[in-house]
């Protein structure tokens, strides 16, 4: 998860470079490099997260791993069938501001665009439309979890439109996926490892002793609680359907 986040800020840095520190026909790697960074960081940070209550030790890094098959299988398909490309939006002359009448400013915004670039939006949004049903039991088994993904999603929601109407404005637009990149980062690791702290320094003596045994022991004995709980509660399900 950490890895992940850290990858993800990568991308916030990739976001801000521009024109003046990467040439023009660089651009598109550094368009690739964005898209890359950020999907491949988003499934270590946040597949871990969904998949870290049920599995453990190396179920765990095969599910991420899969993730990361998946992300890299599309992007591949992405770069090779429509690679994102420098698009330049030219906007009208301005005066500069020591008033020269021989000299007029012309801005430039560089873009990263696909000529697909709607039907790939499309497609993603279909298959999250189509796995909307899934029903992941690890998101209801942390309520720190699920609340880092709940956040997570109404940002999603929130930048994602925002910055498709503000994208001529390079300032705010990177300014708003920036801050949204940043603050989910920040906000899960502080969701998921600050109780974590806490619990230690308000019970360093059990912690240490739980740290001689099994490693994943604790895990191990809340997922048979939780277990338990699940056959608990379809009985009563059905002791209450028979009786009525």
């Amino acid at each position: 998860m950490l890895c992940g986040c850290c990858i993800c800020l990568a991308a916030a840095v990739a976001l801000g470079v521009d024109g003046r520190w990467v040439q023009a026909a660089a651009f598109p790697g550094l368009c690739a490099a964005r898209a890359w960074l950020l999907a491949t960081g988003f499934s270590m940070a946040y597949g871990a997260m969904f998949t870290k209550k049920g599995l453990h030790g190396w179920k765990l890094f095969t599910m991420v791993g899969g993730l990361l098959v998946l992300d890299i299988t599309l992007l591949s398909a992405w770069q090779i069938r429509d690679p994102l490309q420098r698009k330049v939006e030219t906007f009208p002359l301005e005066a500069p501001r020591h008033n020269d009448d021989d000299v007029h400013i012309r801005p430039e915004l560089e873009h990263c665009e696909s000529e697909h670039n709607t039907i790939w939006l499309v497609f993603g949004l279909f298959l999250a439309y189509e796995t909307r049903s899934i029903k992941v039991r690890s998101i209801n088994d942390s309520r720190y979890v699920g609340m880092s993904i709940y956040n997570v999603v109404v940002l999603c929601l929130i930048t994602a439109p925002v910055t498709l109407v503000i994208a001529s404005q390079q300032d705010a637009a990177f300014a708003f996926v920036s801050l949204a990149i940043v603050f989910c980062c920040f906000l899960s690791m502080a969701l998921i490892f600050v109780p974590k702290v806490i619990e230690v320094i308000r019970h360093p003596t059990e912690r240490a002793e739980s740290g001689r045994g099994s490693g994943s022991g604790n895990a191990n004995g809340d997922e048979e609680k939780y277990r338990e709980l699940v056959k608990e509660n379809e009985e009563l399900q059905r002791l209450i359907a028979q009786s009525s």
